[in-house]
């Protein structure tokens, strides 16, 4: 069966009936096309020749660069690695997040129900309340009974100050204008 004069065609796909298109997705690439976007987006590590052979053509480098110019293709490209770099780069927001997460996390839940630091009084009110299980960063067990370590207070706050602008690193420069250039024009060794 011949193929349809003045269009190409892919030949591991069934001819083209007269009058139909090859499909297209939303942002108008063939299925081999989106195959090379993600490709190239993702295992291929914007290799090109490795996603074109990935995606199912036929290996040739100048191929695959020549697919790379072509716009709909550039435009899917730099969408795809948009949403690489949003999922792979934390940014201030998420960091915030993240940081306010662990300091509000507690060891509580991975303590056994019947461990000491979970145990109450004879009103019924535990020991260690669950502000101060917080500050617990580790438990380990030792020979004398267990180690317990505590979150650090003072990179905490440095790292919340750092977060909320308060704390900067500053560098004080103690020369005027007239020195700097007085001293970039002498001539010898100071006296």
């Amino acid at each position: 069966m011949a193929r349809p004069s003045g269009r190409r065609q892919d030949v591991a796909q069934p001819p083209l009936e007269a009058g139909l298109e090859p499909l297209r997705d939303r942002r108008g690439l063939r299925p081999r096309e989106r195959l090379f976007v993600e490709a190239y987006c993702g295992v291929a590590n914007m290799n090109a020749a490795k996603a074109y052979e990935l995606a199912g053509y036929k290996p040739g480098r100048e191929n695959a660069a020549r697919l790379t110019t072509k716009d709909h293709i550039k435009a899917a490209i730099d969408e795809g690695l948009e949403e690489r770099r949003r999922r792979l780069v934390m940014d201030d927001r998420e960091a915030k997040e993240r940081l306010t997460q662990i300091a509000r996390g507690s060891i509580k839940p991975f303590l056994h129900p019947d461990d000491p630091l979970l145990k109450c009084d004879a009103a019924g009110v535990r020991l260690i309340s669950d502000a101060e299980l917080a500050l617990i960063k580790s438990i380990t067990p030792n020979r004398y009974g267990r180690k317990i370590e505590l979150h650090d207070p003072v990179h905490c706050t440095e790292l919340m100050a750092k977060i909320a602008g308060a704390l900067k690193d500053t560098v004080k420069v103690e020369h005027t204008l007239e020195d700097i250039v007085a001293g970039a024009f002498m001539v010898g060794p100071a006296a």
